[in-house]
């Protein structure tokens, strides 16, 4: 049991100097670059193509919809209100036969 440990204690300590190691460090920079330059020359080329929370209403979509706080007017916002037929309908109590 204890060389089972010592050998997970090696591993572990043989991963992190080789991660700690300078050239292993400038290979991951280099990679990150150009990762990132492939992502940022796609985005110019092809433009954004999902906006952030544009399937759940939360910004304006391309076709131009609204969600339901942009559709609301000025002092239904302020009011912090939704626009609705007032109090919710209570269901008829149960009666036994």
């Amino acid at each position: 049991m204890i060389k089972a440990w010592q050998r997970i204690d090696n591993a572990r300590l043989y991963q992190a100097i080789y991660k700690n190691s300078p050239k292993t460090k400038e290979r991951r920079r280099k990679r990150r670059n150009a990762k990132s330059s492939k992502m940022d020359a796609f985005l110019h080329k092809e433009g954004v193509t999902y906006q952030s929370q544009a399937f759940h209403g939360g910004k304006k979509s391309d076709q131009g919809k609204q969600s339901g706080k942009e559709k609301q007017s000025g002092k239904e916002q302020q009011s912090g209100k939704r626009k609705g037929k007032g109090k919710a309908k209570k269901n008829p109590p149960i009666t036994r036969r």
